[in-house]
């Protein structure tokens, strides 16, 4: 009797645990596996006369098929980018965006934001138009750009306006874009300040973490992942001592370090298991 066995992309774990599951592979005397990962499309069709012996290179030809999204794009200031707004009226905020080899598309939306007390987002621009800030730009609606090319960055940034803000407060936008071929996709960080000055990028790791402002004053802020799970975050002196601890939920906090000598300091984020996430370095002035 033949046993027949229909996998997708979903359900490849599966035929990792059957070595769990011997009696179903010691009683089939032959086993036809048909292996679809395209919307019914058979990829590969394999005849096993005995599993146990091609159970490993099976796993193998699974996982060789399985996709990679290869980096498409790249952005001139990383993942992080910060103006420092210093006179009155809209302040942009820049992080241009080109293609790593021919023509890409971006499909993109404001997934998180924070504007304090008089801040507020007046647009958004990328390659195809500048929007205007509505209802649905605000709450993670798509939008779609034209397409950017491998020989010169195109536009994609932020305006944002301050006038009445408090000196020292900052307002965010994070922003997901997705390359609609590749599938290749990043979290970008757009970050407007009232009291520094210049245009500066804050950073460039892909860890999901942003610091800023650095050098701080009075107060440090931290965005990081929600499902990184962290809940504690740790500001530690060069000589490796703990100087504050502070319990945090979400996805940000405000650090207070008024109360810290001036120096350099190092910033561990802490998850629910106690595992250092990421660690980031800054100067209290």
């Amino acid at each position: 009797m033949a046993h027949f066995l229909f996998l997708d992309q979903s359900n490849v774990t599966k035929i990792k645990a059957a070595r769990a599951a011997p009696r179903f592979f010691n009683k089939a005397k032959k086993i036809i596996v048909l292996v679809g990962f395209n919307k019914g499309i058979i990829l590969h069709h394999y005849k096993v006369v005995n599993m146990k012996k091609y159970i490993l290179s099976f796993i193998a030809a699974i996982t060789l098929a399985l996709p990679a999204f290869a980096q498409s794009w790249t952005t001139q200031h990383g993942d992080t980018v910060s103006a420092q707004y210093t006179t009155p009226g809209d302040i942009s905020v820049e992080n241009l965006v080109k293609s790593v080899s021919g023509t890409i598309y971006l499909k993109w939306k404001i997934a998180d934001r924070n504007f304090p007390a008089n801040w507020s987002l007046t647009g958004f621009c990328d390659n195809n138009t500048c929007y205007n800030v509505t209802p649905g730009l605000l709450n993670g609606s798509y939008q779609l750009s034209s397409g950017y090319t491998n020989t010169q960055y195109g536009d994609f940034h932020a305006i944002f306006n301050g006038d009445n803000a408090a000196v020292g407060s900052q307002a965010w936008i994070k922003v997901y874009a997705i390359d609609t071929e590749a599938n290749y996709a990043r979290n970008i960080v757009f970050i407007a300040t009232k009291w520094a000055t210049g245009i500066t990028t804050v950073s460039k790791v892909d860890d999901g973490v942003t610091l800023y402002p650095n050098p701080a004053v009075n107060s440090v802020n931290v965005l990081f992942d929600a499902a990184q799970n962290i809940r504690n975050i740790a500001v530690y002196n060069l000589i490796g001592k703990a100087v504050k601890v502070f319990k945090v939920t979400g996805n940000s906090a405000k650090l207070d370090i008024n109360d810290i000598p001036s120096g350099i300091y190092f910033v561990r984020l802490i998850n629910a298991q106690g595992q250092i996430v990421a660690t980031r370095k800054f100067t209290h002035q």
